[in-house]
């Protein structure tokens, strides 16, 4: 059994291995919630993970959303 995936908590934390190669046009944030959105997590979900609200969620993902030209978090997992 693998250890289960942390993910940074803070702005100025970071996910190594994915943030790295993260689209410019995101900022930090938007790009760690994205990463959890494309990996299938809910909106309530990545809220208890990254301690902010559930319409904080929404509202970074309708950024990233309107900042990379898609419409769903299945746009968002088409681009890996």
């Amino acid at each position: 059994m693998s250890a289960p995936t942390t993910y940074p908590t803070s702005r100025t934390a970071h996910h190594p291995a994915r943030l790295r190669d993260a689209d410019p046009r995101l900022t930090r944030r938007e790009a760690v919630i994205a990463e959890l959105a494309a990996d299938g997590k809910s909106n309530r979900e990545i809220a208890v993970l990254l301690f902010i609200s559930v319409r904080t969620v929404e509202n970074h993902l309708h950024r990233i959303y309107s900042k990379l030209g898609i419409h769903s978090r299945l746009d968002l997992t088409s681009g890996r």
